[in-house]
């Protein structure tokens, strides 16, 4: 089916591409680094698993569906913190983990991790289309990111390599989110608050573009490590003075996810998952693009 070999070509094709243009080393280190980020999708989709039911029980009612603007900038919120937190230190973490002989992947992880990013936003901003049952735009948007992976492949991947896989798997997911924002808004009008969710994103790549630029500073490792940390707390606290969201409202989404992975959901929540699993099933069954799979 079109949307599971567009997941598989924003998956692995970038892999089987740098083994033809460069070299088994670099693919290595290319997969050592998706690897490590791996760990934040992980945190991302627990994320999302606990959205989803919250998702389905609102929507279903007038007084629910006014609530869901804010519970999505909430969520979304989460995700953020989640991903700024581990895209500023999987850096150090592969250089602690790993042989030194695969040290040069560590500069790859940052934008892996951020390509992340926009796939776990891609996941929270989708569930409206499930919702609408209006799945058929689920292969479309896959596809679109998929092409425009590929394509970008094959025009820097021979001169840049693991560089290009990283940023043209980062553009392709962002794009997902873009185009699956403006498909729910359309598909369940008034359920974004775009100025917050605006200022979400902004947040995080000034974050990563800082990340960055602490990468290229010639300064060792501990005193890299110390710029970071100082950034990322900065990164935070930002979250309360440009109001986008409450340590009330974030603690709130922490408590259901750990709810949610100890198995502790409400009747409401479980009819909201059966819900959810019928929709994904009636789309082809296709885990890779299911409003909480991931």
């Amino acid at each position: 089916m079109p949307h599971y070999f567009a997941g598989w070509i924003l998956t692995f094709a970038d892999r089987y591409m740098l083994e033809r243009y460069r070299s088994l080393t670099e693919v290595g280190l290319y997969s050592l680094a998706y690897n490590v980020s791996m760990i934040l999708n992980l945190v991302a989709s627990s994320i999302n698993q606990a959205w989803g039911p919250v998702y389905y029980d609102l929507a279903g009612t007038e007084e629910g569906r006014a609530k869901l603007p804010r519970l999505t900038t909430i969520y979304a919120a989460a995700i953020t913190a989640c991903a700024m937190v581990y895209m500023m230190l999987a850096r150090e973490l592969l250089l602690l983990l790993a042989n030194v002989k695969y040290h040069a992947a560590a500069d790859v992880v940052p934008i892996v991790a951020a390509g992340y990013y926009f796939l776990a936003m891609y996941m929270v901003l989708s569930t409206g289309i499930f919702y609408a049952k209006r799945t058929k735009w689920v292969p479309v948007i896959s596809a679109v990111a998929a092409a425009l992976n590929i394509g970008l492949n094959l025009w820097l991947m021979p001169a840049f390599g693991m560089w290009a896989a990283a940023w043209n798997t980062f553009v392709a997911y962002a794009l997902m989110a873009l185009i699956a924002r403006v498909i729910s808004g359309r598909l369940v009008p008034g359920s974004f608050e775009d100025g917050p969710l605006l200022r979400l994103v902004a947040l995080f790549l000034v974050m990563f573009a800082g990340n960055l630029a602490i990468g290229a500073l010639p300064y060792g490792a501990i005193v890299a490590l110390v710029l970071r940390v100082l950034l990322l707390l900065i990164g935070l606290s930002a979250f309360l003075w440009l109001d986008i969201v409450s340590l009330a409202e974030l603690r709130s989404v922490i408590e259901r996810v750990v709810g949610q992975r100890r198995g502790t959901r409400t009747q409401e929540e479980e009819a909201a998952v059966v819900a959810q699993s019928s929709e994904i099933e009636s789309s082809g069954g296709d885990p890779w693009v299911g409003p909480s799979s991931q």
